[in-house]
């Protein structure tokens, strides 16, 4: 997995964790979804690196890392408009 991938899911991990408030001492639960977000990800940029220019040698190239950041920058745009 590249470097990319893993700051992509070290990221999405933030905002989305599952650990409970109470007891830090059993992270199965968050090992469990760590594994699933790095299984969603390598298949996301497997499928998005069909499209050869926007990638390089299996990982997104600078025209391909900005076309995913405005495609992020539209859904949160698309989440604050319906939501109101």
């Amino acid at each position: 997995m590249t470097c990319e991938t893993w700051i992509m899911v070290y990221v999405l991990n933030i905002f989305f964790t599952t650990c409970k408030s109470g007891d830090r001492g059993d992270n199965r639960e968050e090992l469990w979804y760590i594994k699933s977000m790095e299984e969603f990800f390598a298949k996301f940029i497997a499928g998005f690196c069909k499209v050869q220019f926007l990638c390089y040698e299996g990982a997104p190239n600078w025209l391909g890392w900005g076309v995913l950041g405005i495609g992020v920058i539209i859904l949160i745009w698309l989440y604050l408009v319906i939501s109101g």
